[in-house]
């Protein structure tokens, strides 16, 4: 599957941290972070692979906010991209740390 960009020119989320360090949505490696393997025990590097993986959801939570205003729903969209961006299981989301 090639990665397919939007007429963002982006290619559309969601995107996850994969084994070795490898990032982007199923089957499309769009970045690699250096060390970001888990066996290599950097959580540094693994910090950095999820905070890039979070790229979209933390995009679209500011879209909805310019968009919508902020509200419930834009809560919760931050909320869960932050979730992503520090690693976290997204159902983790509403014990900010």
């Amino acid at each position: 599957m090639t990665c397919q960009p939007t007429n963002a020119q982006y290619t559309p989320g969601p995107w996850s941290v994969w084994p070795l360090g490898e990032i982007g949505p199923d089957h499309c490696r769009i970045a690699e972070v250096y060390n970001a393997d888990p066996s290599n025990d950097d959580p540094e590097a693994e910090a950095n692979a999820h905070l890039i993986a979070a790229a979209p959801e933390l995009l679209a939570a500011c879209k909805y906010i310019n968009q919508h205003g902020f509200s419930v729903e834009a809560w919760d969209l931050i909320l869960g991209a932050v979730a992503k961006a520090e690693g976290r299981h997204e159902a983790d989301h509403a014990t900010p740390a």
